[in-house]
């Protein structure tokens, strides 16, 4: 297979930068591995450069070099020295473009190697608070220097292309690349096959979950406000005692959370399997996020039926539109009693599928957002000259 990849006329090679990923990236990794399977899928696998111990099978590259050291410090360095030279000895000459996909890119490449850049959200700059100052300032770095080094900025909703305008001054070459959802992994319990609903059951069983839950799922941060989420299941809980409450993600060692309390579980990182399985079994998925790049747990809990509780935001509201239930963040203190009431509402609905949101996540697909990047792509190599 060849590494040259034509596109609207521009000849390059595609390397893609995989080596922020690890196999509990989340959101970050999800994006990746499906970006990178719909590109091949579309005829244009790219050279892919992941961590040593990277095993991720990375089905749609055409190639996978597992070079760059693990660690986050030796890595970062490594980006701006190692990745030159195995650029180099890989594709040693022709235009190519490289792909960073999650912030940071090398400080200096020649200038056949031309740079795409995916940026997720602004939170270093909107809510600085939420970041250790040494991820802050590195995060702050990386996004004002895509600013000025990058053929092409890759934005994963509006909400973020704007905020990237607005905190760098770079509107040009900014292209607005959704993330999309898989479909064979989130649809309703209705279309699942007897294997996959015998695996649902199997997986809900062995993680002990049972009955009407309210599901949580995402990374556990700072601007999750997953504090607020549990004060208002308090509240839910008086009402609807039989009701649980999942918590699935990783989280931050810089969140502390109260004790569990009665029917509330935490489930931690959760398999991608799980996931599915979650918000298929939910009630209503909870989602009280302050700010998001994407909120990719909202496309998935529509495309798989489920209702949905979310904090008004520009990605809920670019997301959801009209599907999901919003409920406005103000300074007044009343956000957990109305959170908790929209909960309420929803579970007295009795967590029926939902057609509206089933039509919304259909608008969301890889192949689109691969669409995007290629268009990106090729306008990083028609700036070479």
């Amino acid at each position: 297979m060849t590494r040259q990849l034509q596109n609207g006329g521009a000849q390059y090679t595609l390397v893609i930068d995989a080596t922020a990923i690890h196999e509990q990236s989340g959101g970050a990794g999800t994006y990746l591995r499906a970006l990178v399977s719909a590109l091949g899928q579309m005829g244009h696998a790219p050279l892919l450069i992941a961590r040593r111990n990277d095993n991720s099978p990375w089905p749609g590259a055409l190639e996978v070099l597992r070079v760059a050291p693990s660690p986050r410090p030796l890595r970062l360095a490594w980006e701006h020295t190692g990745l030159v030279r195995v650029i180099a000895k890989a594709v040693p000459d022709g235009t190519v473009v490289l792909h960073s996909p999650h912030y940071t890119t090398p400080a200096w490449m020649p200038h056949r190697v031309r740079r795409v850049v995916t940026v997720h959200d602004l939170t270093f700059f909107s809510r600085p608070a939420d970041h250790a100052r040494s991820k802050r300032a590195l995060f702050r770095r990386a996004v004002m220097t895509s600013a000025r080094t990058a053929d092409a900025i890759v934005a994963v909703s509006k909400a973020t292309a704007a905020q990237y305008g607005a905190v760098t001054g770079r509107t040009d070459g900014v292209f607005c690349a959704q993330h999309g959802v898989d479909r064979t992994r989130f649809k309703p319990t209705e279309l699942l096959d007897p294997d996959e609903a015998r695996t649902d059951r199997e997986l809900l069983a062995h993680a002990g979950i049972s009955g009407r839950i309210i599901v949580s799922l995402g990374t556990i941060e700072p601007r999750k406000q997953i504090p607020l989420l549990l004060r208002a299941y308090e509240v839910v809980r008086m009402q609807a005692p039989d009701v649980g409450l999942v918590l699935a993600g990783q989280q931050w060692p810089s969140v502390e959370l109260p004790a569990e309390q009665a029917g509330e579980q935490r489930l931690g990182f959760v398999s991608d399997r799980l996931a599915a399985a979650l918000l298929r079994a939910a009630a209503v998925v909870a989602y009280p996020s302050a700010e998001e790049g994407f909120g990719m747990p909202l496309v998935e809990a529509m495309a798989c039926g489920t209702a949905i509780v979310a904090a008004r935001s520009d990605i809920s509201v670019e997301v959801c539109a009209e599907v999901g239930t919003l409920v406005a963040l103000d300074p007044t203190g009343t956000f957990v009693e109305r959170l908790a009431d929209a909960l309420l509402d929803a579970l007295r609905s009795g967590g029926t599928t939902v057609s509206a949101g089933l039509e919304r996540s259909s608008q969301f697909s890889w192949d689109a957002s691969a669409r995007v990047h290629l268009a990106a792509y090729e306008r990083a190599a028609r700036s070479v000259s």
